[in-house]
């Protein structure tokens, strides 16, 4: 099985005020709590956009991502390292 696990609507909101400054309900009228598509590295929600009315996607990191993205990339870069100089 390759389904990656959703975050929580709570963690969702506090990522987007953590990246934002303003919580989600500044910005939509309507926020789709079910994502519409999880991935390793993020969720994408469905919203309605409050100044335009329009409906739209909205990305959001997965919580605890900027942690690991430097542990990743020390990972990768030793990796290579071992490749070029084994």
């Amino acid at each position: 099985m390759d389904a990656c696990e959703e975050s929580s609507l709570e963690d969702v909101q506090r990522v987007f005020y953590e990246d934002n400054g303003i919580p989600v309900e500044t910005i939509f009228t309507e926020f789709d709590p079910k994502p519409i598509g999880v991935a390793s590295l993020a969720q994408v929600h469905t919203a309605t956009h409050r100044a335009t009315g329009m409906k739209v996607a909205v990305k959001i990191q997965h919580p605890g991502l900027q942690e690991f993205a430097a542990i990743e990339y020390d990972l990768f870069r030793i990796s290579v390292m071992l490749i070029i100089n084994p």
